[in-house]
């Protein structure tokens, strides 16, 4: 069961930044050089170590939406920042997720409705693997806990992908499923049994179950502020937060 237990008002608007897992996920909007991040290494205390990767953050991604790339950046114990690489995108990048081994990064590029791959070595080096059609407008990409399925927002749905133990996609069968509006924020809960997703022309979060094999299946609708934008969960699974544009608010959720 899911109820909304109130919000924050005043002066949220498009960002939203939360340190929920040990890592940090930004989102923000506006001019020609605005970044959209994603900074891996902590996340769920379950997923371990894998890949020889301390269990802290090493590694930080950021699309940048007007230049078309993907930017990289090393961290410090102190959480400072260290350029390592930037590379070619498609157009118009606008999100960025990584998977739990941390060995693969996954970009959507709004303008070429397309989700690009990457590879990343244990020493965080960054390589192009493929890229792979989404449908109209993909809006944000989240990865489950397992790593093995992919949920990219667009225009009408939600595009569902399978994840091959080399990273790459396969689309599943019944993608994409449909939304009552724009998918425009899409998050997975830590247990990986739901995915929330923000529909801002309909002031709405809608939730839907993870099957067994990845597939989607719609569970409720629930009202949300003034065009919601972004989408995050608590790491326990319980809480939900969304970060509403037009009223400047920000609404809370929990799941009993």
């Amino acid at each position: 069961m899911f109820s909304k237990q109130g919000g924050f008002g005043q002066g949220v608007g498009r960002l939203l930044v939360l340190g929920l897992t040990g890592t940090v996920a930004g989102c923000g909007g506006g001019s020609a050089g605005n970044g959209y991040g994603y900074g891996y290494g902590n996340n769920y205390s379950r997923w371990g170590n894998p890949a020889g990767i301390p269990n802290q953050a090493k590694y930080a991604f950021v699309v940048n939406n007007g230049s078309n790339n993907l930017s990289e950046y090393s961290t410090n114990t102190g959480g400072g920042l260290t350029s390592m690489a930037t590379l070619r995108t498609g157009n118009s990048p606008n999100s960025v997720a990584v998977n739990p081994a941390r060995r693969y990064v996954y970009v959507t590029n709004l303008s070429d409705s397309t989700l690009e791959e990457y590879t990343v070595s244990s020493s965080g080096v960054i390589s192009p693997l493929s890229t792979i059609a989404t449908g109209n407008s993909p809006e944000s990409v989240a990865i489950d806990p397992s790593g093995h399925y992919a949920y990219v927002g667009i225009s009408t749905g939600i595009a569902q992908f399978n994840i091959g133990t080399n990273g790459l996609l396969t689309t599943m069968i019944g993608s994409p499923v449909a939304t009552n509006g724009i998918a425009q924020s899409v998050a997975v809960d830590p247990l990986g049994q739901f995915v929330y997703v923000a529909i801002p022309n309909k002031n709405q979060l809608m939730v839907f179950g993870i099957g067994s094999t990845g597939g989607l299946s719609y569970l409720r609708t629930l009202a949300t502020g003034s065009s919601p934008q972004s989408v995050a969960v608590d790491p326990t699974g319980q809480y939900i937060y969304v970060v509403n544009q037009l009223s400047n608010s920000l609404s809370q959720y929990t799941h009993t």
